[in-house]
């Protein structure tokens, strides 16, 4: 069985370095912008993407504090590169058989994060390989022959 997306975002949300701490309680939509640094339309687009899930009320929206920290833990994994299909995708479940450390086995919340994150670290690596063979092609003798600004 697969942990719930709250067991998940509660791991994250206490070994994720940089996680914007939010205040418990009910805020405003505009109120948990101002603490996490982004507009009201960020959060629109989690809300649009299933990763958020805050009340109605009125014209506007009142996020819990268990809504308010899925939102920061979301805004940190996309300062990582993550996208916002990534992060729903990841807390919708179910976890990727090809990939899963327990083999079909009950994942724990670590299991599933690290899965996460080691992936992501993966996906990392081979673009930092790729950025470094194409800086490297650049800085080749034949690659500067005949560039004015080289001279």
């Amino acid at each position: 069985m697969r942990p719930s997306a709250v067991d998940l975002i509660d791991i994250l949300h206490r070994t994720l370095p940089g996680v914007v701490a939010v205040p418990g309680g009910f805020l405003s939509e505009s109120a948990l912008a101002e603490v996490l640094g982004v507009d009201r339309r960020w959060l629109r687009g989690l809300r649009s993407a299933g990763i958020s899930a805050p009340r109605s009320f009125g014209r506007g929206f009142l996020y819990s504090g268990d809504d308010a920290r899925v939102c920061a833990v979301a805004r940190r994994l996309i300062a990582l590169g993550f996208t916002v299909a990534e992060i729903a995708r990841f807390l919708a479940g179910p976890c990727d058989p090809a990939t899963c450390p327990t083999d079909g086995r009950a994942c724990s919340p670590r299991d599933c994060c690290e899965q996460l994150l080691a992936g992501h670290a993966r996906r990392l690596t081979a673009d930092i390989g790729e950025l470094q063979r194409f800086q490297h092609g650049l800085t080749a003798p034949a690659a500067t022959e005949g560039d004015p600004a080289a001279d």
